[in-house]
């Protein structure tokens, strides 16, 4: 198969030709940056290939809400491009976007073809493992009104052993996403809070949430032991997206909003901290 990634220079763009080139397919690696193999000609990247993987950021506006001007420059480019060479396209969306984001896509691409099938397919890789990531996921999600469609991304997995998952919209995959970061948010800012009462009392809060996670219920991750904000390319943006999105659609964000505030309480805390000790550093 034919296989177009574009954002191919990123985190997960790399993760999804790594894997895309371990089955045997034929993958062109497309980005805005030149390089090592990478192909810069959108005429070349878009026509006539059996899938397009969308893999370019969305990161935060300034007031949290989800910055699609990426993805956005792509779906127009894509559009074009099918227009003129009078093809079929089918694309796949791997950029973390918010409810609604994909189907507003798909809008864009019927503009210029009629020819068109999408799909959401989000990723769940960590940053500094997101090959391994993708080559041994934990869940398969894809979501598409198109259910041949659908069925055929899904197939590209076949070769992982894993939980899958389709969907016959594009918001339940998308949802997706942000239920696991908002939830792995949640759980960080619920330690750390916690943590928070037993400095108060000189209490080991380390110890406590061993105690804690020993109940299989609770499990053992985002209980944070070391009392650290979340952080990283994630959490962060995707929490205040959701928060925005619920505002947008006049849904209650309160609990979200509070974990958001919980989170910077101890991003401060800890800025305090090294700003201490690089002050005692200093004066000796």
């Amino acid at each position: 198969m034919k296989i177009t990634v574009v954002g191919a220079k990123g985190v997960v763009g790399s993760a999804v030709v790594a894997y895309f080139n371990s089955l045997g397919h034929e993958v062109i690696r497309h980005d805005i940056k030149s390089g090592d193999g990478i192909e810069t000609d959108i005429w070349k990247a878009y026509a006539r290939v059996d899938m397009i993987f969308v893999c370019v950021p969305t990161p935060s506006k300034s007031d949290g809400s989800c910055d699609l001007s990426y993805v956005e420059k792509v779906t127009i480019a894509m559009g074009r491009v099918v227009s003129f060479e009078n093809c079929p396209i089918n694309v796949v969306y791997k950029s973390t976007m918010p409810p609604g984001s994909t189907a507003s896509m798909e809008k864009i691409l019927r503009k210029y073809s009629r020819r068109v099938v999408v799909a959401y397919n989000p990723e769940f890789l960590r940053q500094k493992c997101a090959v391994e990531d993708m080559m041994a996921p934990s869940r398969i999600v894809v979501g598409s009104p198109n259910k041949e469609f659908a069925d055929d991304v899904m197939a590209l997995y076949d070769a992982t052993d894993c939980r899958k998952d389709v969907y016959n919209s594009y918001e339940a995959a998308e949802l997706v996403k942000y239920y696991a970061n908002c939830y792995y948010a949640s759980r960080i800012s619920f330690f750390n809070q916690m943590k928070m009462l037993a400095d108060k009392f000189g209490c080991d809060h380390d110890r406590i949430v061993k105690s804690i996670v020993a109940d299989k219920s609770v499990g053992v991750h985002g209980s944070n032991p070391t009392g650290k904000a979340y952080g990283g390319a994630c959490l962060p943006k995707d929490v205040a997206a959701i928060i925005a999105c619920g505002k947008q659609n006049l849904v209650d964000t309160r609990l979200l909003e509070d974990i958001q505030r919980v989170n910077r309480i101890m991003a401060d805390a800890n800025d305090s901290k090294v700003k201490k000790i690089t002050e005692w550093g200093v004066s000796r």
